[in-house]
């Protein structure tokens, strides 16, 4: 048996490098624990090469800005565990019943699901009165060429049309009718059939 020699002058360090040094040398053998003991003896044992490590990192390039953002992300606090936050938590305490009646509207605002027809466009359109009012329904001069826009044929003399009574524009009956179910406007100027001629503004429906 060869001599026992204590290189490191540690009980336990000694005895690994004297009876189990495979534990200590071979990197074949990997642990968790092993790693630590192995990477704690170099750097109490080793110094040059600790010195050396801990020289790099001092003098290491550091990119632009990079030094601030690791500072403040050495400073942030880290959480242990993901934090849900309920919705009421996050509104102000309330004391009276005014602000206790907002507080419930706010949730309930928070909470709403809107309906598949929450995004859709709203439609305006005139009311029966508006049209009758503002248009007349009737024929074209026999001499009067007029293509109704909406459908782009020949409004013919024999055919029934309505003309907007603001702008004189003509149209088929039919086409200016369904128009008027999803729009207010004049197909051919864009004269809102809701003003009435004498008027300036358009006349809201109720």
């Amino acid at each position: 048996m060869s001599q026992y020699a204590s290189v490191y002058g540690v009980g336990l360090l000694a005895d690994l490098h004297n009876y189990f040094p495979d534990l200590l040398y071979n990197p074949a053998l990997e642990s968790p624990v092993l790693s630590y003991l192995r990477q704690q003896t170099r750097d109490r044992f080793d110094l040059f090469s600790r010195g050396e490590r801990q020289w790099r990192t001092a003098n290491a390039p550091v990119l632009p800005g990079f030094a601030a953002r690791a500072r403040a992300a050495s400073f942030r606090p880290m959480a242990t565990s993901p934090i849900v936050t309920p919705v009421h938590s996050t509104l102000p305490a309330t004391n009276t019943s005014t602000d206790l009646l907002t507080t419930r509207i706010l949730l309930s605002l928070m909470t709403l699901t809107p309906s598949d027809s929450f995004l859709q466009p709203v439609v305006v359109r005139p009311t029966a009165e508006q049209i009758s009012r503002n248009t007349l329904v009737g024929h074209v001069a026999s001499d009067e060429p007029v293509t109704c826009v909406i459908c782009q044929d020949t409004l013919s003399p024999e055919q029934e049309g309505r003309k907007l009574l603001a702008c004189g524009h003509w149209f088929h009956r039919t086409c200016i009718d369904t128009w008027f179910t999803r729009n207010v406007r004049c197909p051919n100027c864009r004269h809102d059939v809701r003003w009435d001629i004498v008027n300036s503004e358009p006349e809201e429906a109720d």
